[in-house]
């Protein structure tokens, strides 16, 4: 006995009504962070630390963490032009690399810029051999990351 067959034309569109609905409700919700951002004149590196965990934004991206990845480091380049702190310190930036590569995990400059912002600004070295470790061990090719962990040592 073989199974109905369903006819997807029927649910076509309430699959694109959720799909639309979905891509509304996470873009205001992060129209209204970047809105509060502007409003309680919270700065950009304490932004990143309320943003959840890469975990969480990659489950949602609906397989465009690698945008989302490379959206979000752009905010953190413009921060670290700006040379912010938070309350403690320069750890956002570990925070926010440490999400971005979550996002995508090849994304190799991203481990160099952080290891050294934060080993040189931040004077965070246990910080930047920790995203520096994760960079080796999700591109275990690159001998720049290596070079940066033997420097910080």
């Amino acid at each position: 006995m073989k199974a109905p067959k369903t006819d997807m034309k029927k649910h076509w569109p309430n699959l694109v009504f959720l799909l639309v609905l979905l891509f509304l409700t996470t873009g205001i919700g992060f129209t209204q962070k970047g809105s509060d951002l502007i409003s309680s004149k919270m700065s950009r590196a304490e932004y990143f630390m309320t943003l959840p965990k890469g975990e969480l934004l990659k489950s949602v991206s609906l397989g465009y963490s690698s945008a989302i990845s490379d959206l979000l480091w752009l905010g953190v380049v413009q921060a670290l032009g700006e040379k912010q702190q938070t309350e403690k310190g320069f750890e956002w930036i570990y925070y926010a690399t440490d999400l971005v590569t979550t996002l995508d995990p090849k994304f190799e400059y991203s481990y160099q810029i952080a290891g050294i912002a934060l080993a040189s600004m931040g004077k965070q070295y246990e910080l930047s051999n920790q995203i520096l470790l994760k960079g080796m061990k999700n591109i275990p090719d690159d001998w720049q990351l290596p070079f940066y962990l033997g420097f910080n040592y």
